[in-house]
């Protein structure tokens, strides 16, 4: 599981490596305690809710 600044620095990386803003929907641990942490970031527009679903 990731944090959700690493994250959103990750997620900026690979738009500004790809040279345009991608979708990106985070794919680790989400739950509901944590999940608005992630989608309140910048370069994260989602997630991929498993095993917390």
């Amino acid at each position: 599981p990731d944090n959700p600044e690493n994250a959103n620095s990750n997620a900026g990386k690979i738009s500004e490596k790809i040279g345009k803003r991608v979708v990106t929907l985070y794919g680790g641990s989400i739950n509901p305690e944590n999940a608005m942490s992630f989608f309140s970031q910048k370069n994260i527009d989602g997630g991929l809710v498993g095993q917390a679903s």
